[in-house]
């Protein structure tokens, strides 16, 4: 077995690891960029790409460039809240206006594919520069299960994040003060994408301050000299205003955004099964191409170091998001899936371990890794092509939904595409293109009378809130609706997949209207 070697006290210079020069485009550049291009071309040869929350954000930027445009939807209103979603939305909002909703989409889409490996492989030119191509790891990640399912802000937080650590890594120690502001500026920007973002560059800062005074004090201890290090001010830099402007949030939130909803930890077998969360997106076997990659890659970076492994700041904050991931709660009332938001840093930071290295040993390894990140593009790309056939049925249903019309969406097709749903937000398109009215914008546990958006929706005032029974409705959860509430509510629903129960349900309460492919639209009978 490799043995770990304790890091080195003095941190490396700002070129990269001790001894190292800025390294020149070669191989590992190539290798990168055949990747990614590979990636884009997946993305944006699928005509509705990526899934399920995707069509819920463009339908916020289009509401908030309405607004900002000086024509707000009568239902909601823009309030002045600094978020951990504003950034986005205000960005999606800007691409709206200058290329469409739909152009915004794909703008949104190649940014999150492309950041991630380059946020990589920024931060191993400044921390490994001859281990960078292991930056293709991101790659890999670009179709992970975050993605796909349209976690847009969480997805661009994480790439955000290595950016930031890649300005961070040379500058970890230093003594200027204008460096730590411009810092704490950033760490503060990234609050405004995702809450997960800026508390990963906590975890490291305050790992990589650990480690450090865990050095000092086996050389020489003192507890002034381990209070006055300029790890620990840099990490109190960026650490303070972090958290007041969290505090903040929350203040200016109150009374604007309600987190209807109940905390629920997994149990310790899910827990275990959790662990696979990043990879599992639409099936077993794209789950198995993806994780067999993902190890392959770890066993042929530890093969390629072996005798340079270390214990540093990102292997050790790493373990440290294993542990958050096992004692978070699944869900909050705020949102879901809460958990496994700590895996995909944890899965990606070994392999920006910092120090020098050996380039030519880690080619091999990553050729064997562009290989997995195009086997796991083309499962993809099967799944994408079987997808737009699915959609391509709900678009023709909703381009025969008059203009302004309210319409409940519910899903029933029995999950077929695993743990993303392509189905679940997609009834936002109306909202998007005809001003329609479509629930569950703010939230997904069910809509009561008087719920409000969650707090990280906050910057949204919404006046109402249309009803919704719960997100998976249909497919796990078959209790009666409230159809007195959707007869107040809505003029239509439609049925996405063809469950027979869910089928003779809405008819027996609503009258059949039009039916494309396993898309079925009922008209909801007027009050009486």
């Amino acid at each position: 077995m490799t043995a770990f070697a304790q890091p080195r006290p003095a941190p490396p210079p700002a070129g990269g690891a001790r001894g190292e020069a800025r390294p020149r485009p070669g191989v590992e550049e190539l290798l990168l960029a055949v990747g990614l291009v590979v990636n884009l071309a997946v993305a944006l040869a699928a005509r509705h790409f990526p899934y399920q929350d995707a069509p819920n954000h463009l339908a916020r930027y289009v509401l908030l460039e309405r607004a900002l445009a000086g024509a707000p939807p009568a239902d909601f209103q823009f309030a002045v809240v600094p978020t951990s979603y504003v950034a986005v939305d205000l960005l999606g909002a800007l691409l709206v206006r200058a290329v469409g909703p739909a152009g915004a989409l794909r703008a949104l889409t190649v940014l999150a594919l492309t950041l991630l490996p380059l946020g990589m492989y920024l931060l191993l030119r400044a921390a490994a520069p001859a281990r960078r191509g292991w930056a293709l790891v991101g790659v890999l990640f670009g179709f992970s299960w975050y993605f796909l399912a349209g976690f847009l802000n969480y997805t661009l937080g994480i790439a955000l994040a290595l950016v930031w650590l890649a300005a961070w890594w040379p500058r970890r120690a230093t003594r200027s003060r204008p460096a730590r502001l411009l810092l704490a500026a950033g760490a503060l920007g990234l609050f405004l994408v995702h809450l997960v973002a800026p508390l990963v560059l906590l975890v490291v800062l305050w790992v990589d301050w650990l480690l450090d005074a865990a050095t000092a004090a086996g050389r020489r201890w003192h507890p002034r000299t381990l209070v006055r290090r300029p790890r620990l001010l840099t990490a109190l830099a960026v650490t303070v205003p972090v958290m007041a402007l969290y505090l903040w949030t929350e203040q200016a939130g109150a009374g604007i955004g309600s987190t209807p909803g109940v905390t629920e930890f997994r149990p310790p077998v899910e827990k275990v099964r959790a662990l696979a969360a990043p990879f599992y997106a639409f099936s077993l076997t794209q789950m198995a191409v993806m994780g067999a990659g993902y190890a392959a890659a770890l066993a042929g970076f530890v093969l390629a170091n072996r005798g340079r492994l270390r214990l540093d700041a990102f292997v050790v904050a790493a373990a440290a998001f294993v542990a958050l991931f096992v004692v978070f709660p699944r869900t909050i009332p705020a949102a879901g899936d809460i958990d496994v938001r700590w895996l995909l840093p944890a899965y990606l930071l070994p392999f920006c371990m910092a120090g020098a290295a050996e380039r030519g040993r880690q080619r091999g390894a990553l050729v064997a890794l562009l290989a997995a990140c195009l086997l796991h593009a083309g499962v993809v790309h099967r799944s994408a092509v079987a997808i737009d056939r699915e959609l391509a049925a709900f678009d023709a249903v909703l381009a025969q939904l008059p203009a302004g019309s309210r319409v409940l969406p519910l899903v029933a097709d029995g999950r077929r595409h695993g743990r993303v749903s392509p189905y679940l937000h997609y009834a936002h398109w109306h909202t998007v293109a005809r001003d329609g009215r479509v629930p569950a914008l703010f939230s997904l546990v069910g809509t009561r009378e008087g719920d409000l958006p969650y707090k990280h929706f906050a910057h949204f005032r919404a006046r109402r809130q249309l009803y919704f029974p719960r997100n998976d409705w249909g497919t796990r959860d078959f209790s009666p609706l409230d159809w007195t509430r959707i007869a107040a509510d809505y003029d239509f629903i439609v049925q996405a997949g063809d469950d027979h129960r869910v089928r003779a349900y809405l008819s027996a309460h609503a009258r059949p209207a039009l039916r494309a492919g396993e898309v079925t639209l009922y008209r909801v009978a007027p009050p009486r």
